[in-house]
């Protein structure tokens, strides 16, 4: 009888670590992935200071820069991926793919050339939007990135270093990353092998939905160290709203400065665990303040979705709209 257990609990565990075969997928949505090819007019003294700025960025170095020796200003060369979200030829990609450039093109996976329109980006999201001529593009399928679980195998399509169409696979080792920086993003962390022209390009569940943009990486020599970062494809798409409308991205101003719950602030607020955002500041004057939000409030629910950490509280502020409201609950 033990023996039946132990059997059957063996063959259970062997089945939920089978490797994921994304051999169909990557024929599928490839036709919607395009490279992006980006031509900007620079100064040598603006070419040398990007150049040791780029030392020190944690962004992709999706730049390579070749300098006309014969003349001044010098032209750089960066380059990207994109895909399209439309079948009239809107497509999303990274800002900082695009960012400064004087000319836009795409290449699609049947070598057909394009020129793109850069319809507006927004720095703060590292989200822009391109548009080409045409219709009848393959659009790709949006999904839910709120719907991910931690371990759930993702896959990756775009042009690393310039190798264009390669796939890369891993799974979600974490959700709603946030940087010190840049707070308006939950970034999804993957260890899925992401590197310089990988930027801008989707990451698909296994049923071939878009559930992020590649971003950006952490490393300490410039390429793939194991920890990738994505923007949860929810928020890209509010972006994406926006600047396909009015051409910018307008955010709500609230007015606090949130901090996490560690076990000590726990257990002096009587909690449970340590959840939700510690507010260390409210500013004067401030919507927070008219409210009634004073500092040392915790927020422990926004709109009925339960705070765990203070990024929670910010990626939904950040995605809110000026004159939207919201009912809190806090604990004073």
């Amino acid at each position: 009888m033990v023996t039946g257990v132990t059997a059957t609990a063996m063959a259970s565990a062997q089945a939920v670590v089978t490797t994921a075969d994304f051999s169909e997928l990557v024929q599928q949505v490839t036709p919607a992935v395009a490279r992006v090819n980006v031509t900007k007019t620079v100064s040598e003294a603006e070419l040398a200071q990007a150049q040791t700025a780029e030392l020190l960025r944690q962004f992709f170095g999706d730049r390579l820069r070749i300098p006309d020796q014969a003349a001044t200003p010098a032209i750089e060369h960066a380059y990207g991926t994109a895909f399209f979200v439309t079948a009239d030829g809107y497509m999303l990609t990274n800002h900082h793919v695009v960012e400064g450039a004087d000319k836009i093109t795409v290449t699609l996976n049947d070598r057909t050339e394009l020129d793109a329109t850069l319809v507006g980006s927004d720095e703060r999201s590292d989200v822009a939007v391109l548009k080409v001529s045409g219709n009848q593009f393959p659009a790709l399928p949006i999904g839910d990135s709120n719907a991910l679980k931690v371990g759930e195998p993702v896959l990756a399509i775009g042009s690393p270093f310039g190798f264009d169409y390669s796939a890369s696979a891993g799974i979600v080792s974490a959700k709603s990353r946030s940087f010190s920086r840049d707070t308006s993003v939950p970034f999804i962390q993957t260890d899925v092998a992401l590197n310089p022209g990988n930027s801008g390009g989707p990451l698909f569940n296994q049923r071939g939905e878009v559930i992020g943009i590649n971003s950006r990486i952490f490393s300490g020599t410039g390429g793939y160290m194991g920890l990738s970062f994505s923007i949860p494809i929810d928020a890209a798409m509010d972006i994406y709203e926006q600047l396909k409308t009015d051409g910018e991205v307008v955010r709500a101003y609230l007015g606090i400065y949130p901090q996490d719950i560690d076990r000590n602030l726990a257990e002096a607020y009587n909690l449970d665990r340590p959840q939700g955002a510690l507010l260390t500041r409210v500013s004067p004057d401030s919507p927070a303040q008219k409210a009634g939000l004073k500092p040392g409030d915790i927020i422990l629910q926004y709109n009925e979705v339960q705070i765990m950490r203070a990024s929670d509280l910010l990626n939904l502020l950040n995605r809110a709209k000026p004159s939207d409201s919201f009912r809190a609950q806090i604990q004073r």
